[in-house]
């Protein structure tokens, strides 16, 4: 067999190498496996054409060397033998056979490989180089536009340099040929050809039309955004000269369809003159800066004598200050004598705070004292106000309110429900008829909070746990419908969970019930069950393209990729395979054939008229399902009856589509309590141990009787609020080197109880960001690996907990157990991470 034509294809960054990787491809160039290749992202939604492995392995070349792509390091001779790199070269080794061995032509495309080719021509051995340039200019304005890892202009210019040096040097000696993006994009025609020469391939008019079209895709504006003509380039005022001069000369090396032409000739020769003056000046500035040092010794001369001067003044400011010694001392006993007066007053004053405080106080309680006996009498009258006290203003429009709400109430809500009232406190709102108030948010009293929830988050944790408690229904007033603008995620919440009972200028009423598993067909539960198989399997976020299917989908998922098409085309601009959901409207037939092209994963058609269904189309296979490998198992401790609302939360959540399967552990009286929580719902594997029988007896129990890979343990009384177990299994995902994994920890209150453990130097346990209202701060919004997680909640893979023989270390109570086993794994090589968007709710076994 023949040795293979491998070619390399090197430039810099925006320098149009992903379009002639492409144009390779076309010309019959195999880039490897296409689930090895890059996915389109937004700095290039053309495509990449990249091996991510390879480019994983260079990131991680340049990271050894202490640098990273943006920062190149500095390469010692030798470098690319070195022993520190060696499970690096078995790596490309093992990638190059897998992906490669066979082929007769293939090659690869990274522009990292400018600077880690020595390397990679010790793995592959002999090569074809294709580079491609583009001018400086372009490149670096292209690089500072970029939306993520952007680069200062004059950072570009030099990475520019970098770059077609490195990649000059390392092709010298080898066949390599030089491609100017310029010319590729303007008259493609001789580039495919010369490409396909270079390569040994004929160029057949189907390959060349096709190299066409995907060039036509890259002319388009929305990609060739920095274009600039060479005599522009010469005459940049930013460009050094010595890079001008390096471009110019390859400019006339590659001659194209951009001739260089006298006018830039011109232009450099002018900076080359000028160059001469700037070098005259440098010289003087030198003489110059020889005549400064020698006045800066004069300086430093005077220096030390002022120094000199200084030092007998403090000696005579020391004698001074020694003789007012008596004086000092007198200051300090008056001062002494000011604080303990101000102490007391201060003192004084808390005193009588605390009794203004207290008389308040009384002063409210009494009040609502009053109004509770006119109420129990029937009156409808106003009261009278004290005797000599002045009359309470008149509240014509606030009573009408609460007249008018107590009477939707009666018309919506049955008798005997309970109803959680977002009032800001006033008790007349919870006196509701035939039905019971609660104040929303609600104190552990059972009073008014005092305060908004700090974000969205507190919001709905709070909301779910009074639901847990009995809560059936939600109202806010019009004092209080500026929320669903506030909180907008409380919003999404309440629309995708709960019935909307009335919504005008008065008021809005959700029934909080959870939406029946017949709406599960329904166009948004669909797309989430969707987007939940594929996080899963790929362990990142999928990208959604909305065709016209006028569902708002960016705004009920504001965490997911979700884009529209520049234009109402009938065919899109984007690659095949490029985008993982593509959801369009059902009557758009004629759009199905392009909708499959573009789709990489599903296709979703939708009725905007009709919400309740919608047809999922999985492309290459069936994924209907998700989280096969799981076993989400509660661990119940203490009153059976008080795990019930666990159990019915933790059934409602896991979703339609849900694969894997629930399980319960523990004794009779458990087990028979979590059948009447669960009565209804998805099926609950129950697992019978002994009464009595520790945590860990339990958990391994549950882990034995499972023949799933991956664990979920839930040892105290929690609710997860929706979407939690998804995010986690993507953390589990085959590219993810995950051991243990524990959510964002909420109390019942709304407060962030953990984001993560953090075990401190001196061995005492963190949790991080304990106590804080606002859960919704920045810091505890991503993926952080962590030392520890606490319960309620615990998730593993199976292999990890057997090897650490489960919880068993002792008689650790079960918040130290999960502590443990966490700090384990991680000491054991089995990262330990916290996922923010796994949130659940820590309630007390009291909270039924």
């Amino acid at each position: 067999m023949s040795e293979p034509t491998i070619v390399c294809v090197l430039g810099m960054h925006r320098s149009g190498t992903s379009l002639v990787a492409r144009v390779l491809n076309v010309l019959g160039v195999d880039l490897g496996p296409e689930e090895h290749l890059m996915r389109p992202s937004a700095a290039n939604p053309a495509g990449h054409w990249e091996s991510r492995p390879i480019k994983d392995i260079n990131d991680e070349i340049l990271e050894r060397l202490g640098g990273s792509w943006g920062e190149p390091p500095r390469f010692a001779p030798g470098w690319e033998r070195s022993p520190e790199l060696a499970e690096s070269r078995r790596q490309a080794r093992d990638l190059i056979k897998a992906d490669f061995s066979g082929r007769e032509l293939w090659g690869f495309k990274d522009p990292r490989t400018c600077l880690t080719a020595p390397f990679w021509q010790r793995i592959v051995g002999p090569m074809r180089y294709v580079i491609c340039l583009r001018n400086p200019l372009d490149v670096a304005a292209s690089a500072r536009a970029r939306k993520e890892d952007t680069l200062p202009f004059e950072q570009g210019v030099e990475l520019w340099l970098t770059y077609v040096r490195a990649a000059l040097a390392a092709s010298a000696g080898h066949p390599r040929h030089l491609v100017f993006y310029e010319d590729l994009m303007t008259d493609p025609e001789p580039v495919i050809r010369e490409l396909a020469h270079f390569i040994g391939r004929d160029l057949g008019d189907a390959a060349e039309a096709e190299a066409r079209a995907a060039i036509k895709v890259a002319v388009a504006e929305s990609l060739w955004h920095h274009r600039t003509a060479v005599p522009n380039v010469v005459d940049a005022p930013r460009l050094p000269f010595h890079v001008k001069a390096f471009y110019l000369a390859l400019r006339q090396f590659v001659p194209g369809a951009e001739s260089v032409g006298a006018e830039a000739l011109d232009l450099l020769g002018a900076y080359a003159a000028d160059a001469g003056d700037q070098q005259a000046k440098l010289v003087a500035a030198r003489v110059e800066r020889k005549q400064a040092r020698e006045q800066a010794r004069i300086f430093k001369r005077q220096r030390v004598a002022l120094e000199q001067r200084l030092s007998e003044q403090k000696a005579e400011l020391q004698r001074v200050a020694e003789e007012s010694d008596e004086q000092q001392r007198l200051r300090k006993r008056q001062e002494a004598e000011l604080e303990r007066l101000a102490n007391e007053r201060d003192e004084v004053a808390e005193e009588y705070d605390e009794e203004l405080r207290l008389r308040r106080r009384l002063e409210t309680e009494l009040e609502a004292s009053r109004r509770e006996a006119s109420l129990l009498q029937g009156s409808t009258a106003r009261e009278e106000p004290e005797a000599g006290a002045a009359p309470a203003p008149p509240r014509p429009d606030y009573d009408s309110l609460v007249s008018d709400l107590r009477a939707r109430v009666a018309d919506l809500i049955p008798s005997g429900a309970t109803v959680l009232v977002a009032g800001k406190g006033d008790g007349a709102l919870l006196r509701l008829q035939g039905s019971r108030g609660w104040h929303f948010p609600m104190a552990a009293d059972g009073s008014y909070a005092g305060f908004h929830p700090a974000g969205d988050t507190a919001a709905i944790a709070q909301l779910e746990a009074l639901r847990v408690r009995g809560a059936d229904h939600l109202l806010l007033p019009r004092t209080t419908l500026w929320w669903l603008d506030h909180y907008p995620g409380l919003r999404r919440h309440l629309e995708d969970r709960y019935t909307p009972l009335l919504a005008d200028e008065q008021c809005a009423i959700y029934r909080l019930s959870p939406e029946p598993r017949t709406q599960a067909s329904a166009p948004m539960a669909t797309l989430k069950r969707a987007i939940a198989s594929l996080r899963i399997r790929s362990g990142r976020e999928p990208s959604i393209l909305d065709w016209g299917s006028e569902l708002g989908i960016a705004d009920h998922l504001p965490e997911v990729a979700v884009f529209a098409p520049p234009d109402d085309e009938a065919v899109l601009p984007y690659l095949d395979g490029t985008v993982d959901v593509v959801v369009l409207p059902a009557n758009a037939l004629a759009r199905m054939a392009e909708a499959r092209r573009v789709a990489a994963s599903a296709v979703i058609s939708v009725d905007p008229g009709s919400p309740e269904r919608a047809d999922l189309e999985w492309l290459g296979g069936d994924a209907a399902g998700w989280g096969e490998d799981v076993s989400v198992t509660m661990v119940p401790e203490g009153e059976a009856t008080a795990w019930q609302p666990t159990l019915r939360a933790f059934a409602e959540t896991v979703g339609d589509g849900f694969a894997g399967e629930l399980s319960v552990v523990g004794d009779p009286a458990a087990l028979g309590a979590s059948e009447a929580a669960t009565a209804g719902g998805p099926p609950v594997r129950p697992i019978e141990v002994a009464s009595g029988a520790s945590l860990a007896r339990r958990a391994r129990a549950a882990a034995e009787s499972s023949d799933r890979g991956l664990q979920v343990f839930v040892t105290a009384p929690a609710v997860p609020l929706p979407d939690w177990l998804p995010s986690i299994l993507a953390l589990f995902a085959p590219n993810r080197d995950a051991g243990v994994v524990g959510a964002r920890t909420l109390s019942r209150f709304g407060a962030l109880e953990e984001a993560g453990g953090i075990l401190a130097a001196d061995g005492t346990r963190e949790r991080r960001g304990e106590g804080d209202a606002n859960p919704d701060r920045p810091e505890y919004c991503f993926v952080k690996r962590v030392d520890f997680c606490s319960p309620p909640l615990l998730a593993t893979r199976r292999d990890v907990f057997e090897r650490l023989g489960g919880f068993d270390r002792g008689p650790l109570a079960p918040g130290d157990a999960l502590v443990d086993f966490s700090l384990r794994a991680g000491q054991a090589g089995a990262p330990v991470y916290y996922q923010p968007q796994a949130r659940i709710v820590a309630m007390e076994n009291g909270d039924r």
